[in-house]
């Protein structure tokens, strides 16, 4: 009986460093097989992607849907997403690359969600196709540490992840960019000016005074965003009351029919682009590309702005 202990020690002994061994060269090639290849693999390779699901530390998500080949955003009545925005996502997402891989305890939490952002993908179907936690890069790291569909695996990863984590930061923006040069007119409840050629001084519409003070209010209008925006079916039209109106016509004959309504403290606009009969070509490829952007469509503008606007007469 000791005789037989012996020997199985002995050959415990002898047999141990090689399982080690083996342990060892197995975890290098699972990490040699790992890196360098594309983390979100099931997403490059599903055919039909149609929603990404970004989820905050702050509790803050956003979704991405698409539909009809437009990329909307749930959380502001689905408003159409932002084509540049939507395509760093979908690059960042096909070209992140691994470093490194280790394997973690089945009870081991690495990435928690007060350090990290959750990105899911679905497919048509709605099928989850990735999902990914992604920590935040301190300052001694050079790649992202992640985790990815619960594979009890650490990755490191590249890419940028720091992404906007305020919906209305991916939707399409400005709503409105018009330079001071390019308005022919501008008509209003309360005064109305004109020009006949771009470079001269606008001139009221009652007389041939020259108004100096017209600029102030088209700086407004060069570059205009919104702080929130709903559609026309979820639009409080009991509480928020139609308080102006305001015609821009263009030299290329381009027209913004501008819609405000107020509350009494927010300020909400309705914009609905128009073309004079013989607008130039350009605004008629605009109008039939861009229309989209506004019809139904309800824009919070910044409460500063608001007052300047609504108030401003000459």
């Amino acid at each position: 009986m000791h005789k037989h202990l012996r020997i199985a020690c002995i050959l415990l002994l002898i047999t141990m460093p090689f399982l080690f061994l083996g342990i060892k060269k197995n975890n290098i090639l699972f990490a040699s097989l790992s890196k360098g290849s594309y983390f979100f693999e099931n997403t490059r390779n599903s055919p039909n992607i149609t929603k990404i699901s970004l989820q905050f530390p702050n509790s803050s998500i956003v979704t991405l849907e698409k539909r009809n080949d437009l990329w909307h955003i749930k959380e502001i009545d689905d408003y159409f997403a932002s084509l540049p925005k939507i395509k760093s996502l979908i690059n960042i997402l096909r070209s992140t690359i691994v470093y490194r891989v280790d394997k973690i305890n089945n009870d081991e939490q690495l990435l928690k969600d007060d350090n990290s952002i959750k990105i899911e993908t679905y497919d048509s179907n709605t099928k989850l196709i990735d999902s990914a936690r992604i920590a935040f890069k301190n300052d001694n790291n050079k790649n992202h540490y992640a985790t990815l569909n619960n594979d009890y695996m650490q990755y490191q990863v590249s890419g940028d992840f720091n992404f906007f984590d305020n919906p209305m930061e991916w939707a399409h923006s400005p709503i409105v960019v018009i330079n001071e040069n390019t308005i022919k007119s501008i008509e209003t409840d309360n005064f109305e000016v004109y020009r006949n050629f771009d470079g001269e001084k606008f001139y009221r519409s009652d007389n041939t005074t020259s108004s100096f003070s017209i600029s102030p209010f088209i700086s407004h209008f060069k570059y205009l965003t919104a702080t929130n925006i709903k559609h026309s079916i979820n639009f409080d039209y009991n509480n928020n009351k139609k308080i102006k109106y305001f015609k821009i016509s263009l030299f290329n004959g381009g027209i913004y029919n501008i819609y405000m309504y107020s509350d009494g403290k927010d300020f909400w606009l309705n914009i609905r682009p128009d073309r004079e009969e013989l607008a130039k070509k350009d605004v008629v490829t605009w109008l039939k590309e861009n229309s989209i952007l506004y019809d139904g469509w309800f824009f919070k503008i910044d409460q500063q702005i608001g007052l300047v606007i609504s108030n401003f007469s000459i």
